[in-house]
């Protein structure tokens, strides 16, 4: 079969120059087959990885076919040959071209030709074939007529014929190396340059970007990489394996004159390191970085490139190296550790802000969880991080920090001592001197004399503690607008707090809101960490939340109005949150006083208590609370909640429905007619009845059109509900006193006969007594006809209708 091949393609002449096509195609068909042999042996034959790179192999074979129906890729000299005609050497120099004939030098190969019809299964058997050489010497005898087979048709291989080595000789290239993981990776310039095996001053500028260009492969080289590197020497080397690889991958970008090309490097750094493991990814990004690299900028970037799962990775990898290095502390030494886990906390702390990971906070701090590793926050920022004090076995000692104006650790002590023996002057003097250490420059001072503060509060009576808060108030306000330190923030706030609820329990509810004000302010500022917002709202919640300490029943209780007033005047300042358990007070069915008092409060509260309303309005409440709050909107005329009442006209109760229909006309009348309009057809007769009660209110033609069109909607329905709906109407049309209405309700009035099917007897009442509300003269036949009628309420109602027409002639 070789023999008629070579035959079939003579080789070109030296003379000849091939189709720069063609050596385009067949260069590109060298690279994807050289990714192939790597990925080979890095991945599962089975693997993407490896498909995709021999189909892209495929690829560009049949693109070479279009110039020539065979192509020959053979090394001479290490030098690679298309079709038998040698490369140009800016060629030759590419990264990818260099490793493939070297590549083919070790695999003992002089050439390999493929033809035209060449599929994706003959390209992987061919490579599953040479990955056994050159240690399979009987395979590389008879390696043509395995590939036939296999049913490898389309692809012919030469190998050189070495000769035996005499004893004590150095084998030939290639031949008799024992093979190991590495050998895939040493044939990448990259690789072999990280270690220490070629001088990155020897490669081009444009060599470099080839070697970075593909980030995907060079992330799988350099994962696979690290991965052996570490492979036997547990954290401490696998750190040391990753910072090395770093610095050397740096010192190549550095080593770039071209500035342009130097910038593009830098970034394609990041994308390289995007594409690796996340477990070597998270080596690599928690190491001691160079100089030459913005190591926090490259994380950045790493973490918005990649997605929710491996971020998930990341934070796996990070708990398994602080599981390896907790069972190894001792080993590691607690100085490294600690530096160490400084690198891993950077990481973790960066993963949690980035804008992707706001979806998985909850899943990290699960993780972390399930990993029993106990909770500890970073003390500037406050976000979650690996526990250094358990990793070093408890509590951290706070290192020896020395206090301005002579204070040290027992202040609190010395505090709590002069209050017990009635020096309040002494007492507050040392709490000034400890309240101007919170305004230091350093944040360990600040921490550990808020943490003092907060310390001797604690261990002071409430009415001791009032007398200190006015010593430390002021330098608290002041300070913790401005603080961005987490724990000293913490303690800060904790402070405030403390002192609102003494100043509650006193009776000076003016002077706790006052302060609650303050942390509710921490909770909100834009520009505060998130952690230190979140911890001042939860402080804030604390206090006047649903197990806090305003207790609004005891405030519209007071007898004293003006006290009350000034009490929910002062509360609504903290907005209408702070006042939805007043508004539950409304719920209140068996104290008519407290709801009383309660709705005054809403009142004197202001725009706070109509939005705390209307805020109530939206909650899932039983329906006699719905009630109740609409009944409130409704006496009070608080316009302001009209678009929180219209909401509640398509509420699925109908008894919600109803009262707001009641309420909405109370409060705006003119939209009022254009939703009783549409309840006017509501699916509850209920409803149906009262909108159209209420629609009798207004004097508009369009009102009596409605009804009228209404009636002849019902002439085909029957039933109670129905019968009750028509009086409805005729009563409210009677109202109206439009003399359009006069004909259909004597229609309705009239009793049936043989050939006409009567209307029943209470609406040709309501009928009647509608037409003499009217008082059109050409209904009087009709109702002296009804003075006759069998029905009693008929009679009744003729008898009333007349009547008034009687007192009107009169009048007139």
């Amino acid at each position: 079969m070789k023999e008629e091949k070579e035959k079939q393609h003579e080789p070109a002449s030296s003379g000849e120059t091939l189709p720069q096509e063609l050596v385009r195609h067949a260069i590109l068909s060298v690279i994807n087959l050289h990714a192939a042999t790597v990925n080979m042996r890095l991945y599962p034959s089975t693997s993407s990885m490896v498909t995709e790179t021999v189909d892209k192999t495929r690829e560009c074979l049949e693109e070479a076919f279009s110039y020539s129906d065979h192509l020959s890729v053979s090394v001479v000299e290490n030098g690679l040959l298309v079709n038998e005609q040698r490369l140009e050497e800016v060629e030759q120099q590419k990264a990818p071209v260099r490793a493939f004939a070297e590549w083919m030098m070790e695999k003992g190969l002089t050439n390999i030709e493929f033809h035209k019809g060449v599929t994706s299964d003959e390209i992987k058997v061919l490579l599953e074939l040479l990955s056994e050489l050159p240690e399979n010497r009987e395979l590389g005898e008879r390696l043509n007529d395995e590939l036939s087979e296999r049913g490898v048709q389309n692809v012919s291989v030469n190998r050189r014929v070495y000769i035996a080595v005499e004893a004590g000789g150095e084998a030939p290239y290639g031949v008799g190396r024992q093979a190991t993981p590495l050998d895939a990776l040493k044939d990448e310039l990259l690789v072999r340059y990280l270690m220490g095996k070629v001088d990155v001053g020897e490669v081009g500028d444009e060599q470099v970007v080839e070697i970075l260009s593909d980030s995907k492969k060079v992330g799988g080289l350099l994962s696979a990489f690290l991965a052996e590197e570490g492979a036997e020497g547990g954290v401490l080397v696998r750190s040391e394996s990753a910072e090395k690889t770093l610095r050397k991958i740096a010192d190549m970008v550095s080593e770039v004159k071209d500035e342009a090309l130097k910038e593009r490097l830098s970034e394609s750094i990041s994308e390289v390191i995007a594409e690796m493991d996340p477990s070597q990814m998270t080596s690599i990004l928690t190491g001691n970085a160079p100089q030459n690299l913005d190591l926090r900028r490259v994380r950045e970037n790493v973490i918005a490139m990649i997605s929710d799962n491996n971020l998930l990775e990341i934070v796996d990898s990070l708990i398994d190296e602080y599981e390896e290095m907790e069972s190894k502390v001792g080993e590691l030494g607690s100085g490294w550790v600690r530096e160490r886990l400084e690198h891993l906390n950077e990481l973790l702390v960066e993963v949690r802000d980035s804008a992707q990971a706001k979806d998985v906070v909850e899943k990290i701090d699960g993780k972390l969880d399930e990993a029993g590793i106990p909770e500890e926050r970073d003390p500037h920022t406050g976000k979650r991080v690996l526990s250094v004090s358990h990793m070093l076995g408890g509590p951290l000692e706070e290192e020896e920090i020395e206090l301005e104006a002579g204070l040290d650790q027992t202040v609190s002590w010395q505090v709590r001592k002069l209050y017990d023996m009635g020096e309040e002057d002494l007492a507050a003097g040392s709490l000034l001197k400890l309240s101007e250490n919170l305004e230091s420059d350093s944040e360990k001072v600040r921490r550990y004399a808020s943490r003092l503060l907060k310390e001797t509060l604690e261990g002071l009576d409430l009415d001791q503690r009032l007398l200190a808060g006015a010593a430390v108030l002021l330098r608290l306000e002041q300070r913790l607008p401005r603080e961005d330190d987490y724990e000293t923030f913490v303690h800060g706030v904790d402070c405030v707090s403390m002192l609102a609820e003494a100043h509650y329990g006193f009776g000076n509810v003016e002077e706790a809101v006052r302060q609650m004000g303050l942390l509710k302010e921490l909770s909100s500022e834009e520009s505060r960490g998130e952690e230190l917002a979140r911890y001042a709202s939860s402080a804030t919640d604390a206090l006047i939340g649903s197990e806090g300490i305003l207790d609004f029943r005891s405030i519209v209780m007071d007898e004293e109005a003006g006290r009350r007033r000034r009490a929910i005047r002062a509360i609504a300042k903290l907005g209408p949150n702070s006042l939805s358990h007043l508004v539950e007070l409304l719920e209140d069915r068996g104290d008519a006083q407290i709801r009383e008092r309660a709705s005054q409060c809403l009142v004197d509260a202001g725009e706070a208590g109509i939005e705390a309303l209307a805020n109530e309005l939206e909650k899932d409440r039983p329906w006699y609370v719905y009630r109740n709050l609409l009944q409130v909107i409704a006496e009070m005329g608080l316009t302001q909640a009209e678009e929180a009442v219209v909401r509640k006209t398509e509420h699925p109760d109908e008894r919600v429905r109803h009262e707001a229909l009641k309420t909405i006309v109370r409060l705006s009348p003119q939209r009022a007619m254009e939703l009783l309009t549409r309840a006017a057809r509501d699916r509850s007769v209920a409803v149906r009845k009262t909108a159209i009660r209420l629609l009798g209110g207004y004097r508009d033609p369009r009102v009596s059109s409605l009804l009228l069109e209404l009636v002849e909607e019902s002439k085909s329905s029957e039933g109670e509900a129905q019968k009750d709906l028509l009086e409805t109407i005729c009563f409210t049309l009677g109202e109206l006193g439009d003399r359009r209405s006069v004909n259909p309700l004597i229609e309705i009035a009239r009793r049936g006969g043989i050939f006409r099917k009567g209307w029943p007897d209470e609406v040709r009442a309501a009928a009647t007594m509608a037409l003499g509300n009217i008082g059109d003269e050409s209904a009087i036949s009709v109702l002296k006809k009804n003075l006759k009628d069998p029905s009693m309420a008929v009679r009744a109602a003729a008898g009333r209708a007349l009547d008034k027409f009687a007192g009107k002639q009169r009048g007139a």
